[in-house]
């Protein structure tokens, strides 16, 4: 009777037990998976931890382990009032990150992360971005709308071709030197003035210099397949690199109160029917501004 007892209890507990792929060691957050699949990882910070369990489509009572959280290559955790990014560490076939608009201030547990080739960290509170330097697969990087003003990490991510930094403090784009993938650099509302790194990057299609002091626009001259240019508030006056891009189609130059001469866009064949110039805040005569209109160019303007 109490061997019979004894066997129903043993064979009661290896039933709420079996699992194919039961659950292994459970990782302190941060913690690496190594070798073990079946080691449950964690992650410090709960909402983090609820959108890869969203990701995954695990019930509240499932286990994560080191081999499911693997399995994921692109995590959507837009504004999910996140903090810490500790255990994301180990979701190490992301190839795609969307975490814009949390407030995440440190990017270490992404280092890991080598597969990486679309990152959104926008609108965080992120000061160093050290922690990508090895990230060499990225093509698109958002780190707009943080405090970062050095970018040296973007040195060696020669396969990048969209850029997002406005809103930011950098001044040095040396790193930049030599991206020749590049097509779309936004670097609005910065601390530059020296934008001599970018010639060369002759691929751009969208390049926004707005709120930066950039008189000198001589290093863009090459860029023959400029489609948009955002040169508002720059100190600009001197445009005659312009006159070449002939593929231009948005030109925005308000508020630079000095800039009176738009020859260059006048000698430009490619401006013309649809295209569009802003020159808001600027000295450029009524005379000229009714030229570019004569050619069909949708123009905003005191005149207008």
């Amino acid at each position: 009777m109490k061997r019979g007892m004894r066997f129903r209890t043993v064979v009661a507990l290896l039933a709420a037990c079996a699992c194919g792929d039961a659950a292994g060691a459970v990782l302190g957050p941060g913690g690496l998976c190594g070798s073990d699949q079946n080691a449950v990882p964690s992650f410090s910070d709960p909402a983090l931890e609820a959108k890869v369990r969203e990701a995954l489509t695990l019930a509240p009572e499932e286990s994560l382990t080191c081999r499911s959280v693997a399995s994921l290559e692109s995590l959507d955790a837009n504004a999910a009032g996140i903090r810490n990014l500790a255990g994301v560490e180990n979701l190490t076939g992301l190839t795609e990150l969307l975490a814009a608009q949390n407030m995440i201030e440190s990017l270490s547990s992404l280092s890991n992360l080598t597969n990486l080739e679309y990152l959104d960290v926008r609108e965080n509170s992120v000061t160093d971005i050290s922690p990508l330097a090895g990230l060499a697969n990225m093509i698109g990087l958002s780190l707009s709308r943080n405090s970062i003003a050095e970018i040296e990490a973007l040195r060696n991510m020669s396969r990048l071709e969209l850029l997002g930094l406005d809103r930011n403090r950098v001044a040095d784009l040396a790193p930049l030197a030599g991206h020749t993938l590049m097509l779309r650099l936004v670097l609005y509302d910065n601390a530059i003035t020296d934008i001599g790194p970018l010639a060369g990057l002759e691929n751009l299609q969208l390049l926004d210099l707005g709120l930066n002091s950039v008189p000198d626009l001589s290093p863009l001259r090459e860029m023959y397949g400029m489609l948009v240019i955002g040169l508002e508030r720059t100190t600009v006056t001197d445009l005659d690199p312009l006159r070449s891009m002939i593929e231009l189609n948005t030109i925005v130059l308000d508020d630079n109160r000095d800039l009176a001469d738009i020859e260059p866009l006048l000698d430009n064949p490619g401006v013309g029917r649809d295209d569009i110039v802003q020159l808001t805040g600027t000295s450029v005569s009524c005379e000229d501004i009714a030229l570019l209109e004569e050619r069909r160019v949708t123009v905003t303007s005191e005149c207008s």
